[in-house]
């Protein structure tokens, strides 16, 4: 529990989502699974770029998996902005 009666880890004030329709709630959801989206598809051309013997190929593989994080990355730093988020995420090295 935190000093608020949160339960640890659980939405608070920052998420703004209590206040959100049930609509609102859904347009929320559909653009994080676009973030989850944009991530997976990054991690699946990276592994391809590693596995791929043509270092063409796999560059463009890898300058693919660049786009979709940075488009994931504008999507969640939009969701941050409107308050919709608590934090950013770490970033990769």
């Amino acid at each position: 529990m935190t000093t608020d009666g949160r339960r640890q880890g659980s939405p608070g004030p920052g998420w703004g989502t209590a206040q959100m329709s049930v609509d609102e709630r859904r347009e929320l959801l559909e653009q994080l699974q676009v973030v989850e989206i944009h991530l997976q598809t990054a991690t699946m051309l990276e592994t391809r770029a590693e596995a791929c013997g043509n270092p063409v190929l796999a560059g463009v593989l890898r300058d693919r998996a660049r786009q979709h994080r940075c488009s994931a990355e504008r999507l969640r730093s939009d969701l941050a902005r409107r308050g919709l988020l608590p934090c950013r995420p770490a970033r990769r090295p």
